[in-house]
């Protein structure tokens, strides 16, 4: 918690000395998105998963079902409360807030069974997350250019039909690539490693 708060200051007051050091007219948001970005930002956020870590390995798993709904439903209050009220802890930067919300999400996953998150949908993607992360760069690219003159749904409800369509494609694709590149390749690393530690003869 002390490297949390530690951190934290540590990002604000560097932030804040560097800003204008490198301002300049027109290049604002450059400044806006690399003090937001840039290592020390995003140090709180490892705190957090730290945190996390030292938090589930002192407590059993799924020893308190009540307890784990209660976090589960205090992530998705704490996420809605991030996501549609900018003035709501506005001092922090959004990776440290989500990092509590997801840091929050698995510690309730520890203690209870969740079906609503922890179900064979979410197992899957779980496990073709590597291919969907590769992947979903080129689906956001070139599928803008499937619509005439863009997506044709915009605002909020355009925001969350876009993501699930580009989901469900990367999914798709990733499915394939799991099955004929990831898996083949994994199986052939391990060969390797084995050759690679066998004695050799003299």
């Amino acid at each position: 918690m002390i490297f949390i708060l530690f951190s934290l200051l540590l990002s604000v007051v560097l932030s804040a000395a560097i800003s204008p050091i490198f301002s300049y007219p027109n290049n604002d948001y450059l400044v806006s998105n690399f003090t937001s970005l840039w290592f020390f930002s995003q140090l709180p956020v490892f705190g957090i998963g730290i945190l996390v870590y030292n938090i589930i390995k002192n407590i059993p798993g799924k020893s308190n079902q009540p307890l784990g709904w209660v976090l589960f439903l205090l992530a998705i209050l704490l996420c809605a409360a991030f996501l549609f009220n900018n003035s709501f802890l506005g001092f922090l930067p959004d990776p440290i807030k989500y990092a509590v919300v997801f840091g929050t999400l698995v510690i309730a996953l520890h203690l209870g069974n969740i079906p609503i998150i922890n179900n064979i949908v979410f197992q899957l993607l779980g496990k073709i997350s590597f291919s969907v992360y590769i992947t979903h760069f080129a689906v956001i690219k070139y599928l803008p250019g499937l619509f005439n003159g863009g997506f044709p749904v915009t605002g909020n409800l355009g925001t969350v039909l876009f993501f699930l369509i580009v989901l469900f494609i990367s999914a798709s694709i990733s499915l394939l690539t799991y099955r004929f590149i990831e898996i083949p390749g994994i199986s052939f690393g391990k060969k390797w490693i084995f050759y690679l530690d066998q004695p050799k003869k003299v």
